[in-house]
């Protein structure tokens, strides 16, 4: 299973190449004043039932979910039968946190995002991007009437928020009851009126994947929703964050399902400020990796290895590659050299019995811990070609992580661990050693001058 700090380094460079969006839903926008950390559309939904008369709360209405906004403020609209009123209200509630914002929207402002969608019409994330230097822009959708909008282009440093449930301009614009989702989804799908071409461009491309924090997947409607917009069948992963309770519901498994299959979605329950600190940091770590001077590349003439390894370590053979290229070899990387439309596996095939001088096999617990892999296949065609060489010259050479059981195909082999710098320093001497010894069995005898 892939580990979080391996999807945080993938996440920041798809964040620093600008390919991912933010998607912010309700349970991201917090009242930090309240002890319990109450998301700002339940504070607004239970200050809405408490306006309500004590008569209606308590004998007409019934069952009233007060955790709910759109429960409570339809309930309100239908008793009071003024859709403006309730929207005045609405808009007078945000404007009380208008030059507020959080801890969790000030450090996710710390990254390069362009695009963020917002379901929520406070302004807590364009206060944070403000906060941080940078010069935001607005947008919202309005799902009563076409309005002609001119959206810049967004940038990292004047990144768009756009108000995907409207925004307290145009109180009409807003989301609020029942009613207003159902015509708003409707709307959607139906295109009228059609959402800007930056945005859908934007959120439709197969590359480009999302953050959705808090979205709410357990609510049926987001189906709906996300496939109107183009955001189901990515060929790049995202990643949710939900609430403890969205786990801990004995249907939820049909929510992850449904977006599994139509979407690669990584659902996690993790805490919105530990995980954006850890975004953070994974972002910070890409940088002042690309912050660093260039490496000296290897000469033309060093020894090419071929790293065979599990697909769950990626990442680690990635960093081994990357030293045994500063300790003077070459390495031969199939995300590197193989191109769009390469057979891969004849190409794998090829390097090892035509091009490579070394075949370095990285045994971890995900390689030996399973029955099935293209590296099994790659293994057998490297000892193959150690069968045919020279008795003495090495070809195929094995290394391990910690402790882990070898392999049995390569039980009558040394294995060098290459968890520390000291290890894969070993592992460089070895190649050069026997790379040394072979040039100079190859080199041309002196001819005897007469």
């Amino acid at each position: 299973m892939e580990s979080l700090e391996t999807r945080l380094r993938i996440l920041a460079r798809e964040i620093q190449s600008g390919s991912c969006v933010l998607a912010l839903g309700p349970g991201a926008s917090i009242d930090s004043s309240e002890p319990q950390e109450v998301p700002l559309s339940v504070k607004l939904a239970h200050k809405l039932a408490m306006e309500l008369p004590p008569t209606s709360r308590d004998s007409e209405i019934g069952d009233l979910n007060c955790d709910d906004l759109r429960h409570v403020a339809q309930v309100v609209c239908d008793l009071e039968n003024d859709p403006q009123l309730l929207q005045d209200r609405v808009c007078e509630f945000y404007q009380g946190f208008s030059i507020k914002t959080t801890d969790f929207h000030t450090k996710i402002a710390s990254l390069p995002f362009k695009l963020c969608i917002t379901t929520t019409p406070d302004d807590f994330l364009y206060n944070a991007f403000v906060n941080a230097g940078k010069s935001p822009a607005r947008g919202f959708y309005h799902f009563r009437k076409s309005r002609a909008q001119s959206l810049p282009e967004p940038t990292a440093d004047r990144p768009l928020v756009y108000h995907l449930y409207g925004y307290p301009d145009e109180p009409d614009s807003l989301v609020i009851t029942e009613n207003d989702l159902i015509d708003f989804l409707v709307n959607v799908v139906r295109g009228e009126p059609r959402l800007p071409g930056l945005i859908t461009s934007r959120l439709t491309p197969e590359d480009s994947s999302c953050l959705f924090v808090d979205l709410g997947f357990k609510n049926w409607y987001l189906r709906v929703l996300l496939r109107s917009l183009g955001l189901t069948g990515k060929k790049k992963k995202s990643v949710a964050l939900e609430e403890p309770e969205f786990f801990s519901q004995s249907k939820q498994h049909q929510t992850t399902v449904y977006f599994s299959a139509s979407s690669p979605i990584q659902f996690r329950p993790d805490s919105l400020s530990d995980f954006v600190s850890r975004l953070q940091a994974a972002y910070q770590e890409l940088v002042a990796k690309r912050s660093r001077p260039a490496a000296v590349e290897p000469a033309a003439d060093a020894p090419l290895v071929f790293l065979s390894y599990a697909s769950e370590d990626r990442e680690f053979v990635d960093q081994l590659g990357e030293k045994l290229k500063s300790e003077g070899t070459r390495v031969w990387e199939d995300h590197d050299n193989l191109r769009a439309g390469d057979d891969w596996r004849y190409q794998l095939m090829h390097v090892i019995n035509k091009k490579a001088d070394y075949v370095v096999v990285v045994q971890t617990p995900a390689m030996t811990g399973r029955i099935k892999g293209v590296y099994y296949e790659e293994i057998r065609a490297a000892l193959e070609c150690q069968r045919q060489m020279k008795s003495g010259v090495r070809f195929v050479i094995a290394v391990r992580t910690g402790s882990v059981a070898v392999l049995p195909e390569l039980h009558h082999l040394h294995s060098i661990a290459v968890d520390t710098d000291e290890g894969v320093k070993a592992l460089a001497r070895s190649i050069f050693e026997d790379w040394g010894a072979r040039r100079q069995v190859d080199r041309p005898a002196a001819v005897p001058v007469p």
